[in-house]
């Protein structure tokens, strides 16, 4: 099956996409892909370069403003903790 066809509503330009991917392989094949669907990708390697990026997208697009500590303190606090979890649950069901 196909990543993305054709759609209605699909914009006639490519979209810029932000792929965050620690692994050395998958952002290459995830650029490839993207990029043969019209789309512009973005490939960074942590977390920080990704919040980074979104956060002047949204800042020249909005004027907004955002303390650096914000994005890096979520993904360390929140999001990082629950992944760790899901990881740990997924070995424990495998014994």
């Amino acid at each position: 099956m196909p990543i993305a066809g054709p759609k209605k509503n699909r914009p006639s330009e490519g979209v810029k996409i932000l792929a965050v991917e620690d692994d050395a392989v998958a952002p290459a094949v995830l650029r490839q892909a993207l990029q043969k669907l019209g789309h512009d990708a973005i490939e960074v390697t942590d977390g920080w370069e990704a919040w980074t990026i979104t956060e002047s997208y949204l800042n020249e697009r909005t004027g907004s403003e955002f303390s650096h500590s914000v994005g890096s303190d979520c993904i360390v606090l929140v999001v990082q903790p629950q992944l760790e979890k899901l990881k740990a649950e997924r070995v424990i069901k495998k014994l």
